[in-house]
């Protein structure tokens, strides 16, 4: 069942929090009350990393499948003087769960639901019911707008088998799970970054770039800013003589570089695709500023992007 994440022990908490919960783990699961009134408080904790924390089921998390133009965010967060409502949601299509917690102003937890569905029609039934919990936040949730938060529950499922089930022997029962769970309130400029690593992951996963960048298939491609006839101008400067060519019947070699979103080449990616007698001509094309700097990047999805252009020199 996606969502159903076992507890795992790891170097994943940092010291004050780790401490934290062992004694919380201690006390939620070796004895038969709960920490603190009924489910307990909310305890403000410095928080581990969130992004490299993956014993943690992700509530907020980043479209990874194609090209995305939103992020994914489903956690609702409301706060009156009286308590807080959060609401965590979970939905692939197929499965799916919702974990509701209701937060009084002194930080005690009144209230917790688990709720799971599927795609099965057996009609089984299962009904879930929170029985302890743990929940650690990074700031006093009703003074503080972005929250990063990590809470487990101890759940227990109760579930009845369909009239089908039960003629092949499938029998009721009752069994108690751990599920962890993590959530994150973004602000608008990490909204933006994460975009912006999703997009650039999925650009070099379908292969419109390469791993350092550079864009194989440009909506358009890096232009010379004076034309054609003017880059021929300066290319034909720096022909060379048949004596220093590497093939005796080839009429040119080809110059490779990249131009970045800025118009500029990077002379270090500046190189003939041929063998050369003699690296003066290399050294030459990237000491003239003419050829170096005039350049339109290429676009991508209307944005400048690195590409790599390919010019011939001629032979004398």
């Amino acid at each position: 069942m996606g969502g159903t994440i076992e507890l795992r022990k790891g170097r994943l908490l940092n010291k004050p929090m780790r401490a934290i919960n062992y004694i919380l783990f201690g006390l939620l699961f070796l004895s038969n009350q709960s920490v603190f009134a009924q489910y307990g408080k909310v305890v403000i904790a410095e928080q581990p990393m969130y992004e490299q924390e993956n014993s943690y089921f992700p509530h907020d998390y980043f479209v990874s499948l194609g090209m995305p133009e939103f992020l994914k965010n489903p956690v609702s967060i409301k706060i009156t003087s009286k308590h807080l409502v959060l609401e965590n949601t979970y939905n692939n299509g197929f499965t799916g769960h919702r974990i509701w917690f209701l937060v009084s102003p002194n930080l005690e937890i009144k209230d917790v639901k688990y709720e799971q569905w599927d795609d099965m029609n057996d009609e089984s039934e299962t009904t879930y019911k929170v029985e302890k919990v743990i929940f650690s936040i990074s700031e006093n949730p009703f003074g503080n707008q972005f929250l990063t938060g990590h809470y487990t529950l101890q759940i227990r499922e109760d579930y009845t088998a369909g009239k089908i089930l039960k003629k092949e022997g499938v029998k009721d029962n009752t069994s108690y799970r751990i599920f962890n769970g993590k959530f994150k309130i973004y602000s608008e400029q990490e909204k933006q970054r994460g975009r912006d690593w999703v997009i650039d992951n999925n650009e070099r996963m379908m292969g419109v770039k390469d791993s350092l960048g550079v864009y194989r298939f440009p909506d358009h491609f890096a232009e010379y800013k004076f034309g054609f006839d003017s880059l021929s101008s300066v290319l034909k400067q720096f022909e060379i003589n048949r004596s220093d060519a590497p093939e005796e019947r080839r009429d040119f070699v080809t110059l490779s570089m990249l131009v970045n979103e800025n118009g500029i080449v990077e002379t270090g990616s500046m190189f003939i695709m041929s063998p050369m007698k003699s690296m003066d001509l290399l050294n030459k094309l990237k000491d003239d500023r003419n050829l170096t700097t005039n350049w339109y990047p290429a676009t991508y999805n209307g944005k400048p992007v690195k590409s790599e252009v390919h010019m011939h020199i001629g032979i004398k």
